[in-house]
Formats: structure tokens, sequence, C-alpha cells
């Protein structure tokens, strides 16, 4: 199955459930994931990691007793990269940050992603940099 392929299945629902080949799907982005690992990620790579993470943290696929680490490794890959082509990374990486999930607890640099997804239009994303300012301000004391 090809990446374009494994994505439309992910998307196929009817009456509100997926209906798509997931497993097929799930090993399809594991692969095309997994590619180069040692290399910088490219653009089919990028993608792969989000949908993995999706399917790692849903438990749709194979799930490692250290996914909390996986994902949060995979998906700050996604929100650093430059062509922001999923801007909701950089909230997913900031919940892992600023709750500890697989990453050190990190309330500034959780800021900092939290106001990037906000930049980029993730307006509900305001609140939540009202509360890391104030649980700076907590930590600080």
């Amino acid at each position: 199955m090809t990446l374009t392929e494994a994505a439309k299945q992910h998307k196929l629902f009817k009456n509100g459930q997926p209906v798509g080949n997931l497993i097929t799907a799930y090993k399809c982005f594991e692969a095309h994931a997994n590619l180069g690992e040692t290399n910088e990620a490219n653009r089919n790579q990028i993608i792969a990691e989000y949908y993995k993470t999706y399917y790692i943290s849903k438990e749709l696929g194979n799930s490692p007793p250290n996914k909390d680490k996986i994902i949060a490794e995979l998906i700050k890959e996604v929100a650093d990269d430059e062509a922001n082509e999923f801007p909701e990374a950089k909230v997913r990486y900031g919940d892992c940050l600023y709750n500890g999930k697989g990453v050190g607890q990190n309330f500034p640099e959780a800021f900092k992603y939290f106001e990037k997804a906000a930049e980029d239009g993730f307006k509900v994303l305001c609140i939540m940099l009202e509360i890391c300012i104030i649980m700076a301000l907590v930590v600080q004391r």
C-alpha cells in the first residue's frame, strides 16, 4: 500500500466509524516512518510519522511499552518540520511537554509550542497560553 492510499484508508468513515483498512494503513505508516532513520526526514517520512503517532496514541496499531516516549520523539520531529504541514503537531508536542508525557515536564518549552500553534491559527490555544503563563509564574515562585 502506498502512503497516499494509507492516508485515504485512514480517512474512510461511515456513520462516524472508521471503515478503512487501518491495520494495513498503520503498517504502511510505520514502514515509511522508519525509512532512513539515520538521515534527515523527507516529506513522506514526516507524513508517516504524524499518522504513526496518531495510531499509537489511539492504540490502533502496535502499542509499544514506551509509547509516550516514541510519540513525543516523533511528534516533535513533525512539529519542528519547516513545511508546517501538520500545525496541530505543535499542540500535541506542547501537550507532551506540559504533562511530562514521554519527555520531562517543561512549562516554558510547552508555552513556546502552544504559542507557535496559536500563531498558526489554533485560536483555542490562547486559553492554554494563559494557563501556561500562570503555571510558569507559580513554578518561578
